[in-house]
């Protein structure tokens, strides 16, 4: 009975991630060993997770992409844009596996760097002279 009314007073406060992670947290079995600090720190992590994953759903409702079905499968390689194939899988891999705690301690930055920076050869004298003198980068 206790637990009915918690979970009533969760979807009161709007709280709906908490409310659906309490019952099913509840249901497994390798959380009864948590301490009540885990369990509720766990709990929290649900709500926001649900938040988040509600915001991102409807930003990319307002985003209005043309192409919704975008997949790594479907680039384009012929154009010549010095991309390799096994490159982009490889940076594909390290971004959905575990997240590193910085830039610096994974590879992908690099070498998506590498994979995208203009050879020095395909850099003229010409391209960077005809650079406009209003814009920052100098580049346009």
């Amino acid at each position: 009975m206790l637990l009915e009314q918690t979970h009533e007073k969760l979807i009161a406060m709007k709280l709906y991630g908490m409310a659906l992670a309490l019952k099913t947290r509840l249901e497994r079995i390798d959380h009864q060993s948590l301490t009540r600090e885990e369990f509720f720190s766990l709990l929290v992590d649900d709500e926001w997770l649900y938040r988040e994953n509600r915001k991102l759903v409807s930003r990319l409702k307002v985003a209005k992409f043309k192409e919704r079905a975008a997949a790594l499968e479907d680039i384009d390689y012929r154009t010549p844009r010095d991309l390799r194939k096994t490159q982009v899988l490889e940076l594909a891999q390290h971004t959905a596996g575990s997240k590193p705690t910085s830039a610096s301690s994974s590879p992908a930055p690099a070498a998506w760097a590498r994979a995208t920076s203009p050879k020095p050869s395909a850099i003229t004298p010409a391209a960077t002279a005809s650079a406009c003198s209003t814009c920052v980068c100098r580049r346009c």
